[in-house]
Protein backbone atom coordinates (compact mmCIF):
# COMPACT_ATOMS: atom_id res chain seq x y z
CA UNK A 1 0.00 0.00 0.00
CA UNK A 2 2.92 2.53 0.53
CA UNK A 3 4.08 1.44 -2.50
CA UNK A 4 1.49 2.53 -4.35
CA UNK A 5 1.08 6.18 -2.79
CA UNK A 6 -0.55 5.53 1.19
CA UNK A 7 1.03 7.92 3.47
CA UNK A 8 0.41 5.70 5.85
CA UNK A 9 -1.00 2.13 7.27
CA UNK A 10 -2.43 1.04 10.47
CA UNK A 11 -3.30 -2.85 11.07
CA UNK A 12 -5.07 -3.67 14.10
CA UNK A 13 -5.08 -7.66 15.20
CA UNK A 14 -4.98 -9.44 18.28
CA UNK A 15 -3.94 -12.23 16.92
CA UNK A 16 0.29 -13.39 17.80
CA UNK A 17 -0.65 -11.59 21.72
CA UNK A 18 -3.46 -14.11 22.95
CA UNK A 19 -1.01 -16.80 24.04
CA UNK A 20 1.60 -15.22 25.72
CA UNK A 21 3.38 -16.62 28.41
CA UNK A 22 1.61 -15.24 32.32
CA UNK A 23 -0.64 -13.47 30.55
CA UNK A 24 -1.16 -9.67 28.96
CA UNK A 25 -0.55 -6.52 31.11
CA UNK A 26 -3.46 -4.53 32.69
CA UNK A 27 -4.74 -1.43 31.30
CA UNK A 28 -6.62 0.76 33.42
CA UNK A 29 -10.58 1.51 31.92
CA UNK A 30 -12.91 2.57 34.46
CA UNK A 31 -16.20 0.46 34.63
CA UNK A 32 -17.73 3.68 35.15
CA UNK A 33 -16.84 4.41 31.03
CA UNK A 34 -18.00 1.37 29.87
CA UNK A 35 -21.46 -0.64 28.43
CA UNK A 36 -19.22 -4.10 28.47
CA UNK A 37 -15.41 -4.84 28.84
CA UNK A 38 -13.96 -7.89 27.52
CA UNK A 39 -9.97 -8.92 27.48
CA UNK A 40 -8.45 -6.54 24.49
CA UNK A 41 -11.60 -4.21 23.42
CA UNK A 42 -14.49 -2.60 25.42
CA UNK A 43 -18.04 -1.04 24.37
CA UNK A 44 -18.04 2.74 25.47
CA UNK A 45 -20.88 4.88 26.82
CA UNK A 46 -22.07 7.31 25.24
CA UNK A 47 -21.02 10.09 27.49
CA UNK A 48 -17.43 8.53 28.09
CA UNK A 49 -15.81 11.29 26.09
CA UNK A 50 -12.68 10.77 24.85
CA UNK A 51 -10.07 8.10 26.09
CA UNK A 52 -6.49 7.54 26.04
CA UNK A 53 -6.93 3.92 23.94
CA UNK A 54 -7.34 4.10 19.94
CA UNK A 55 -11.24 4.21 19.63
CA UNK A 56 -13.34 2.77 16.80
CA UNK A 57 -16.46 2.67 15.39
CA UNK A 58 -18.13 -0.90 15.08
CA UNK A 59 -18.40 -2.05 11.52
CA UNK A 60 -21.88 -2.92 11.70
CA UNK A 61 -23.21 -0.09 13.83
CA UNK A 62 -20.61 3.20 13.90
CA UNK A 63 -22.77 5.13 16.61
CA UNK A 64 -21.18 2.27 18.46
CA UNK A 65 -17.39 3.51 20.11
CA UNK A 66 -14.85 -0.04 21.01
CA UNK A 67 -11.50 1.43 22.75
CA UNK A 68 -8.83 -0.92 22.21
CA UNK A 69 -6.37 -2.09 24.60
CA UNK A 70 -2.50 -0.60 23.56
CA UNK A 71 -0.29 -2.38 22.44
CA UNK A 72 0.05 -6.16 24.27
CA UNK A 73 -1.99 -5.01 27.11
CA UNK A 74 -5.49 -6.17 28.06
CA UNK A 75 -8.76 -4.50 29.93
CA UNK A 76 -8.81 -8.10 31.84
CA UNK A 77 -6.43 -8.96 34.77
CA UNK A 78 -7.62 -12.87 33.99
CA UNK A 79 -4.73 -14.76 32.97
CA UNK A 80 -4.73 -17.52 30.74
CA UNK A 81 -4.66 -21.15 31.25
CA UNK A 82 -3.25 -23.78 29.13
CA UNK A 83 -5.13 -27.17 29.02
CA UNK A 84 -2.47 -30.32 29.63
Amino acid sequence: MLNVGWKQVWLVTDHGWLLLPGGLPKAELPARLTETKWGRCAVLKDASGDQDFLVLPWSFDPGVRVALAPGISAFSGRRPTMAA
